[in-house]
């Protein structure tokens, strides 16, 4: 079983795609970084890269957890840059 639940662009040669995959009886979720197809070959398939990760759908929560606790503390980040921008101002 592979399904892609997802895909989005990372940049102009790249894009992230998620899927569900089973192995060796293990479900798994594997986001990773493909190639786009270049200039008159659309119709080729991406392709994968060894950039990306793979984990067992079980650890779906710690992943999303750690990607909140990324968000929060860019938020405050962004916080904290503007703050230091209007006291240099």
């Amino acid at each position: 079983m592979e399904k892609e639940v997802a895909k989005f662009g990372k940049n102009a040669a790249e894009e992230v795609i998620v899927h569900l995959k089973d192995y060796k009886h293990q479900d798994l979720v594997d986001i990773r970084v493909f190639l786009r197809p270049l200039m008159g070959e659309e119709n080729q398939e991406p392709k994968a890269t060894q950039k990306g990760i793979c984990l067992r759908v079980e650890q779906i929560p710690n992943l999303l957890d750690a990607l909140k606790k990324a968000e929060q503390a860019y938020e405050e980040l962004k916080e904290s840059r503007r703050a230091e921008y209007s006291k240099n101002k």
